[in-house]
């Protein structure tokens, strides 16, 4: 995966650099909207990481400027220190992929994030033969959701805002209140589900698609870190998760 990281902070560019090559992939860091572009246009990069506020402008004019080009369907991520909800709603509006506070950063969350981008192929196959609904009454997160399932090519979403709106729409595969990765959601939590190909038919082994074998163990090993992932993420965050978790009790008429 090749990134091009648009950050005027020599510091901050190396640490991200120093995550990008010690996970594999290809970097590169420029410090102004004219640079960059002029990257775009002679390489091909499959991500675009890109500060709030660069040497020669506003990433907004970056993201506009960029949405006229053949780049325009190329994942975006804001790293910034401006946490206002109204920037992040006009960034998402744009059609970023996530917006980060470099606060909340950490070299083992930014590895898990590029991973889950360079490596999610087998999940959004699946995803692209369910039918989606997304219940969230944020604006701002249908925007985040949006924007990635569009570059992803998962078309089959509905967005809802209430759970009276999804009630009253057709059925999905993806949204049942009973199943252990819903029901949480209605109780104001976030709601997972951890799954890799093979299901009990693979016993100890099966051959995938391209030729290599999964194996049990693989599969336990695989779940036991995104497990541990997981709970060192929920731990890192816990206070915005327990804030989360308050207010979600304090809208009034919460079903």
């Amino acid at each position: 995966m090749n990134i091009l990281h648009l950050e005027k902070s020599r510091f901050f560019s190396r640490v991200i650099g120093k995550v990008a090559a010690e996970a594999g992939y290809q970097y590169r860091n420029e410090g102004s909207i004219e640079a960059g572009l002029a990257a775009l246009d002679k390489w091909k990069y499959d991500l675009l990481i890109t500060a709030h506020v660069l040497e020669d402008g506003r990433a907004e004019n970056l993201l506009r400027e960029i949405s006229e080009t053949t780049n325009q369907d190329m994942p975006v991520i804001v790293i910034t220190d401006d946490d206002s909800i109204e920037n992040r709603e006009r960034f998402f509006s744009l059609g970023v992929m996530d917006y980060l506070r470099k606060s909340d950063l950490i070299p083992g969350k930014l590895k898990l994030f590029f991973e889950v981008i360079d490596n999610g192929d087998e999940i959004l196959e699946e995803l692209k033969n369910l039918k989606v609904a997304v219940l969230d009454d944020s604006n701002a997160s249908h925007h985040v959701i949006r924007s990635i399932f569009q570059y992803y090519g998962v078309e089959h979403v509905q967005y809802f805002q209430s759970p009276e709106e999804l009630a009253a729409a057709e059925d999905f595969d993806l949204f049942y209140p009973g199943y252990g990765d819903s029901w949480p959601t209605f109780q104001g939590a976030i709601g997972m589900t951890y799954e890799q190909a093979g299901h009990s038919r693979a016993g100890t082994s099966i051959e995938r698609n391209d030729g290599s074998l999964l194996t049990l163990r693989d599969r336990a090993e695989h779940h036991y870190t995104a497990a541990l992932a997981t709970i060192k993420t929920s731990a890192e965050n816990r206070e915005a998760k327990l804030l989360d978790f308050y207010r979600f009790f304090e809208i009034p008429d919460r079903p």
